[in-house]
Parts: C-alpha cells; structure tokens; sequence
C-alpha cells in the first residue's frame, strides 16, 4: 500500500513538474512584440488599401498573382490586427534576406505572462520555406508549420487552393525592403474559396445552434415588433414592447435571460440585417414583416451601431466588436470619409453594455424587464451623445489625439463610460433629482433702479440688416435702458471682435447718453461647431478689443476644432480671468431648446457649464424672432416647438429649468431678448419683448452685475409696468428675485407679488392680467398654485400668500398671462426666489 501510494506521488510529482517545465517553456514574462502606442487614421487607411489590392489579385480572372508588401504595408495590417484582436501584438519585418513575422498573446494567470510565437520566411537555394519557427521557446521542426498550414487551407478551399498557397510561400522574394509574392492560380480561384468559406460558415453555424435561442422563441419576438399597431421612428418603443412580451413570458415560467436574449436577436434582425438572422440559426429570411428602419437621437447610423455591436457580443466577442467599431471611425477620418465619431463610438459601447447587462444573470434579467417594459424613453439605455465629438479628419484627429490609446482618447473614451454607467438600466441612484450642492447665493443689488433691457441684438458685422447706429437708434426710440450688440463671433466674420467692431458700439453708447450699449459676442459653444450659442457679455474696460478677439479666435468653434475646443470649459476658464473692478463676464445660453433633440441636453449642458464656471448664469426663457408667428415662432424648427413664444425649457412647469433649480443651480431663465436681425422676423429691442433688470445704474458694468445677482423679469407684450416679487420669511429676511435665504421648517414663508399694469400695452390697448401663478419647486416635485387676485381701477394688483416651508429646499417663482382674443397670449416669467429650510 505505501509503494502504491509512493509510485502515485512520483507520478503527480513527474507530471505536475512537466506541466510546469512546459508552460515555463511556452510562456514568458515579457512580449516578443512590444504594445503598440496606438492606432492612427493614416495605418487604417494604408491596411485598408493594401488588403483591397490583395483581394483584388487574388479573386480576379487572371491566372497570376503577383503581390507586393512594402515595410510600411507590413507595420499597417500588422497594427490593424493588434488593435482587432484582444490581448494581441503582431509585428513583421522585411529585409533583402527574408522576413520575420511574430506575435506576443497576454495570458491572463494574475500576472505578466505571453505566449510568444515567430518565424521567419527565408529564402533557401531555388525557394524560400517558413524556418526557425517558434512557440515559447520551444523550436518547431523547420517546415511543420508551413506544411500544416498549407495542407490546412488545402482540406478548407481544395487542392488548386493548396497549391497557390504552397507556391505564394515557396516563391516569395525579397528585394529592396520589399516582399515580393508570385504564383499560378486558378481561374476559379474565387468561387473555390467562396466554397471554402460557405462550407466553414455550415459548420460555425451547426456548432453554433447547439448553444443558441430556440429559433421559436426569437419568432415571438418578431411577431410582437410585427404586429405593433404604431410606427414609431425610436428604437426605443420597439424595445419596450419586446420587454413586454418577455416580462409577460418569464412571469408564466419562462427563463429572464433567455428571454432577453432572444428580444435583443429579433430587435437586431428587424432593424439590423437579416445576415444576423443566418447568424441565429435561421436557414432563410424570418417574417419580419415590412424591413423598418429605427434611431436613437434621430439617428438611424446609431441605432445600427447599437444592435450590431450588440450582436457581436451575443457572440462572444465584445472586445473584438469594440475594436471593429473604432478601426471603422479611423477608416472614416480619412479623406472621403464621414469623419471619426465619437458619437458613434458611444452607441458601439451602449450596444455592449446592454447586451451583456441585460443577460447576464437572472436579476439582471428581471430588473432590465420591470425597467425596460415600462419606459418608452431612450435616455434609459443610450446615453446623450450630442456634445460628443465627431468628423474628425485624419489631420485633424491625430493633432488632438495623436492615435487611438492615447491619454487623451482614453480620457474621453472614460468619459463615455460613466455616462453610460450613470444611464437609469444601470444605476440605482435618483439620477433626476441627485442635487449637485446649492449654488453660492449672489451679493444683491440693495439699492439702484429698474431698467428695460435687451442683451441679444444683431448687426451688419454679422447677419443682421441693420448698422449699429440703426440699431441703437430704434432701441433708445422703444424704451431700452440698455442694450447689447452680440454679433456671431463666427470664424468667417472677419469685422466681429474687429476694431471697428469695438469703436461702432463705443460711438453708439457715446451718442445715447440715456442708454448703454454693452459689447458682446454670440459665442459658438465647443464643442458642437455653431449648433449651440450664448451670449457673452463682457465688462467695460481699457483691454476690451483684446479680450473679445483672443476669446473669438481661440474659443469659437464655428466649423472649428482643438483641442482645448473639445469642452467649453478653457473658453470659461479664460473668461474666469477677465475681472474689471469686481466685474467679469456673464454667459447666457441663448434659445437652448432649437435645437436639441432631447430636451435632457439643456440640463447636461447647462449643469456642466455651471459647474466649470459661475460666470454661466442663465438662458433664454424667450428666444427672438417673435414675429414668427406659425410653427417657427423663435425659428424653432427642429423637434421643439415654443410655448406662447417662450423656450418649453422654462415654460413647461416642471421642465428643464426647474429640473435645474432641483439640483440647486441657480438659473436665471426670466430673459426675452429680441435676437434682432431684421423687421422682417424680428421685433425692434424693447419693442414686444423685454427683460426688466434691477441695477445700480444703466452703464455696462452695473447692467452686468445685475445680471449676475439674477433680480430680473422678463414679458411679451409690455403689458406690465412693473413687479415687485419677494419672500418675507420667519427670521426677518425679505427674499428678491435671484436672492437664497433660511426659513424654519414647518413655518409660514409670505410669498410677495405687486403688479403695476401698463398704462396701455406694446399696441397701445388697455392691459389685463388675466392669471396668476405661484410655481414651488421642492427636491422631489414641482407645484403649481393659482393666485387669486384683484385689479384695481389704477391697474395695480397686490397678492399675499402663505407658504408653509416644509424641505431643506423650496424654490418659488411666478408667472402670469394676459389673454388676447384671436391672438398669441402674453406671459411674463419671474427669476427664482431660493428659501433653505432650518431646524
């Protein structure tokens, strides 16, 4: 028995050692063929060409191949296929003698170790061979591998195909740093390994449905996106209805992960291509119904991105599907490409993500159903991609990034990431109402006087019709106190920030001793390329002409990129250091729904800007172009439409602003500009809409701060005089417009409204205010109240309500309406009052 039991440790012993001795001799600690930095357009594009001309030889009628491989074509598809494969290096180099091949494969044992393989092609007397080939360091005998290789493809496409390749290798040359490849081929060459190809296509394809969804389950699925009664555009209502179907089918018994898997199969068959139903184990094309097409964000090339990269990890091959998506965005940074994109970079990753998330494991599984059934929003599973770079070219990408794996790529590749993990599938947090840390109230304005402003107008330097002069003209002829000239700051508009830019103000503000006329720019906003615009306001002071014209050429990308163009935040950071006595610059988003696609991207944007800088303070509550009247009312012509000529961010009770105002920024959203460009859209400043601003004085700098301090009100219509709103709260504090105080909770905070009506409105007709409204924005939901109120024969309106203060958080704001018969009402929006509940 002891023998027995000695032999059988000797045995474990040996075999253990050799296993040992094996894997010391196949693997190493360090790569044969070093991590490449990273890969570039201009690799891509040079792989691309260079496989294209092969394929081209070799698919062709003629019967002679004839390929030339230089180093630089060598290092390309070699970098390529270490970029496509995970944990892979591939190298090769070429001489007059021969030519090395090697690769290096990360194995993954909780520490460094690779598994190295090379060769080398050399020529020998009247033919070159693959020799000195090795695993590891284990030496392979000189031709195993070429003949195992060759009688490999040989038993795939057929003899003739065994016997180009045999003659491609044995007839390989080397001359000037270049592999020369020459042989004889079939004329059918092509169909043989068409053939080849189907064949192992079959077999992938049976191995594949040993482990693969019931085809009938799929088909359920199918059926469901089939007989959907309404077409949406979104991918988004499509996936809920499946999510429907498979919460329904895992509630009478069936398996949660199954079920999603096979939901995700007929979502990508229906709106993918039917190549990924042959993929699925289908022998033709499934009922599907009328091929539709489905976007996210309004964009069909995203969904697609979606549901491949989806079904490339069903597959098995997440990283590989990821590599696949970004060599595809090099390839379009070249010349005659759609440009590299981040964008659709974003939805590659979201595919990933929510194909594996949602199968993962059986909780998972439920949650994406009891989630996903419920929703018809995207922002449930794909993440805002809007202010995402895209349509980089070649030149431009690699001054930015340099390459791909870069430090700067990754951090905003890292960036996408967390998005993505923030999105609600994923998160359990409170995403809408996670309040950020209240915004440091502003010093108030105690003592000054109200002034009408308009601080958007435009003039001949940019697109407007009218000179500066003109322009002020009218304004000091309408009642504005002040006004600002905020032409495009768009690269091409050499005489913006100019200085006859900065003279034509300063002449206009001289000759209107009465009224300022402020310097300003619409800036474009980086890094969205002129979609987005504010207004930067900027001090009165000896350096003006140099700060504005650095800003511009620097900061505005219109049609532009840099790097420090990739977030607004150096263009803020630069305005940060702008400081004339105590007053700095102010930037105001200008009609920030016009162009958004969801309207989630104001509070994205706003909050990031707020966060990077406090010179950011507020948006258009109303755009300009008010004498649109139909449809295109502020020129909204996108997806978002006005409401009564106000922004839907401010003027939808619980919207965007007040989503802002939850998360404890303090927005100032109560601005009517004109955005003047010509009568022919627009009103004259001061004309129909005004912002009614509480300052010190009307001279640029004091106009400035009171912006800043946020006591202002805006209407259509100057159907109002004046308003007086504030919170008297039970420590002694009377709260203004733009101003945060405290209040003991469960007491009573006297919310304060006087309204003086105009002698007669904007057309000369007597004013009424026909309503009355008190809106409470608390941490968890936003209030509306109705004011009761009566008019006295003067026109004045006085009004007293208790509120009851019971959050560590209540802001109030008012607005109010005048009814016009047959005609587009007029509203006036309040800014925010901010009380802190205490004890």
């Amino acid at each position: 028995m002891k023998k027995l039991a000695r032999n059988l440790l000797v045995t474990l012993f040996t075999f253990t050692a050799l296993i040992v001795l094996t894997a010391f001799a196949l693997l190493s600690s360090d790569p044969v063929i070093q991590p490449s930095k990273g890969l570039a357009p201009a690799d891509v594009r040079a792989a691309k060409n260079k496989v294209k001309a092969i394929r081209e030889q070799l698919i062709s009628r003629h019967s002679r191949v004839e390929l030339q491989l230089s180093q630089q074509d060598i290092d390309a598809i070699m970098a390529v296929a270490s970029y496509s494969i995970p944990n892979a290096q591939f190298g090769g180099s070429v001489t007059p003698y021969g030519m090395a091949v090697a690769g290096s494969v990360r194995i993954p044992l909780g520490f460094k170790s690779y598994l190295n393989v090379s060769c080398m092609l050399l020529p020998d007397f009247d033919a070159s061979g693959l020799q000195d080939c090795k695993i590891g360091s284990i030496p392979l005998p000189s031709g195993l591998i070429q003949s195992t290789a060759v009688m490999g493809f040989g038993w795939v496409f057929g003899d003739e195909a065994k016997r180009t390749l045999d003659q491609i290798i044995s007839g390989a040359q080397f001359k000037s740093g270049q592999l020369m490849l020459v042989a004889d081929k079939p004329t059918d060459f092509r169909e043989q390994i068409k053939g080849g190809i189907q064949g192992l296509a079959n077999t992938a394809k049976t191995i594949h449905r040993q482990d693969q969804i019931e085809l009938a389950t799929i088909d359920v699925y199918l059926t469901t996106l089939r007989t959907m009664s309404n077409k949406p555009s979104s991918l988004a209502p499509y996936v809920q209805e499946v999510m429907k179907t498979a919460l329904a089918r895992t509630a009478a018994g069936a398996d949660p992960a199954e079920e999603n898997t096979a939901a995700l199969w007929a979502l990508a068959i229906k709106f993918g291509s039917y190549r990924f139903a042959s993929l699925a184990g289908y022998d033709g094309k499934p009922n599907v119904g009328k091929r539709r097409s489905a976007a996210l964000q309004g964009r069909q090339d995203l969904a697609l991105h979606f549901l491949y990269s989806a079904i490339l990890e069903q597959l098995g091959r997440a990283e590989l599907a990821f590599s696949i998506g970004e060599i595809k965005e090099l390839l379009d940074a070249n010349q005659g490409g759609s440009g590299y994109s981040f964008a659709d970079l974003a939805a590659d990753k979201a595919g990933l993500k929510f194909s594996e998330w949602i199968a993962e494991n059986d909780k998972q599984a439920r949650r994406a159903q009891d989630m996903l059934a419920f929703s018809s929003f995207e922002e449930t599973f794909f993440p805002l991609v809007h202010d995402l770079p895209e349509g980089f070219r070649e030149k431009e990408f690699k001054a930015i990034f340099g390459q791909v794996g870069s430090a700067k790529y990754k951090a905003l590749a890292q960036k996408i990431d967390v998005r993505i993990d923030a999105l609600a599938l994923y998160s359990d947090g409170d995403q809408v109402n996670q309040r950020r840390g209240y915004a440091m109230p502003v010093e108030a304005i105690s003592s000054g006087q109200w002034l009408v402003v308009d601080t958007h107008t435009h003039t001949k330097f940019s697109d407007g019709s009218h000179t500066v002069a003109e322009v002020a003209n009218k304004a000091a002829s309408f009642g504005c106190d002040a006004i600002a000239i905020a032409d495009h700051s768009d690269r091409n508009l050499k005489k913006v920030a100019s200085r006859a830019y900065v003279d034509a103000i300063r002449d206009a503000d001289l000759n209107h001793p009465q009224m300022s006329v402020i310097t300003a720019l619409e800036w474009n906003v980086p890094p969205f390329m002129g979609r987005e615009h504010a207004t930067v306001l900027f001090p009165q002071s000896a350096d003006l002409l140099a700060q504005i014209s650095t800003f511009r050429n620097r900061y505005d990308s219109y049609k532009k990129r840099t790097e420090e163009m990739l977030s607004a935040k150096p263009a803020l950071t630069f305005l940060e250091d702008i400081d004339v006595y105590g007053t700095q610059p102010v930037v105001f988003y200008n009609h920030p729904s016009r162009k958004t696609f969801y309207l989630t991207e104001i509070v994205h944007d706003m909050e990031s800007w707020m966060a990077a800088s406090k010179l950011v303070i507020g948006m258009s509550g109303s755009p300009g172009h008010q004498k649109k009247k139909g449809k295109n009312n502020g020129s909204y012509t996108f997806k978002h439409r006005t409401v009564a000529g106000w922004d839907p961010a401010v003027a939808r009770i619980g919207g965007k602003w007040d989503e802002l105002l939850q998360k404890g920024f303090n927005v100032w959203g109560a601005r009517a500009n004109s955005d003047f460009h010509s009568t022919k859209m627009d009103y004259w400043p001061c004309q129909f809409s005004t912002t009614h601003l509480y300052a010190r004085s009307n001279r640029h700098n004091d106009v400035i701060q009171g912006l800043q301090a946020g006591r202002f009100w805006a209407q259509h219509g100057r159907f109002i005089e004046s308003l007086e709103f504030s919170a008297s709260t039970t420590n002694g504090q009377t709260l203004q417009m733009g101003e945060t105080g405290l209040s003991k909770k469960r007491t009573e905070a006297i919310i304060n409204v006087d309204v003086q009506l105009a002698a007669a409105d904007w057309q000369g007709l007597v004013p009424q205010l026909s309503e009355l409204e008190l809106v409470v924005v608390l941490p968890h939901s936003v209030r509306s109240y109705p004011l009761e109120f009566e008019t006295s024969p003067i026109g004045s309106i006085r009004v007293r309500y208790p509120l009851t203060i019971t959050a560590e958080s209540t802001v109030v704001r008012i607005r109010g309406v005048s009814k016009q018969p047959d005609r587009r009402d007029y509203w006036f929006y309040s800014n925010p009052i901010r009380i802190q509940g205490a004890g």
